[in-house]
């Protein structure tokens, strides 16, 4: 797979219904891990990640976060994710 197929797959990362949150991540996280030199910022891997989760998820993790889980670094949103 080319460099830039693996670049838009991490763009489009869709979480899938019934699936909970620890393996939505780990699923973007060994996309991830295919495509090193991938050249996305890590607060936006947090935000396509934090985007693409139900509206009930995004809830919990900024309750979570006592707050807005984007306005957290990345080592801080990855460690409540």
């Amino acid at each position: 797979m080319k460099i830039d197929q693996y670049i838009r797959d991490i763009g489009n990362f869709v979480w899938r219904e019934h699936e909970n949150l620890p393996k939505a991540w780990e699923r973007l996280q060994e996309m991830i891990r295919s495509c090193p030199h991938h050249g996305i910022t890590q607060q936006r891997l947090v935000l396509i990640f934090y985007g693409r989760v139900s509206s009930h998820n995004r809830t919990s993790l900024d309750v979570a976060c006592r707050g807005n889980l984007m306005l957290k670094s990345y080592v801080n949103a990855t460690r409540i994710i």
